[in-house]
């Protein structure tokens, strides 16, 4: 199992990537899950490592995608299609647990 979840504006800059590749090969990727907090956030003249901070894989617990769907729909404002979206999301996490 693997993941990998981004939040980015229209014009393609990163939001937030959540990111679980466990089963990678590659020595430069992370085989924990983790977010990158991506250039669409943070100033690429930031005063703490300005330009590198949004390529820090940032340690996380393993994180579902009905908790993504939850926080773009409570906390981003976007319009959920189904009426019942709460009680999917709702079932679907029951089902992880």
């Amino acid at each position: 199992m693997n993941y990998w979840y981004q939040y980015a504006l229209l014009d393609g800059r990163e939001l937030l990537t959540y990111h679980w590749t466990p089963e990678a090969t590659d020595s430069a990727q992370r085989l924990y899950p983790h977010l990158h907090v991506g250039f669409g956030l943070l100033d690429a003249q930031g005063l703490f490592m300005p330009g590198t901070f949004s390529k820090l894989p940032i340690p996380t617990a393993r994180v579902s995608l009905e908790s993504i769907v939850r926080f773009a729909i409570e906390e981003l404002g976007v319009a959920p299609i189904p009426r019942n979206w709460n009680e999917r999301l709702l079932r679907g996490e029951a089902a992880l647990s």
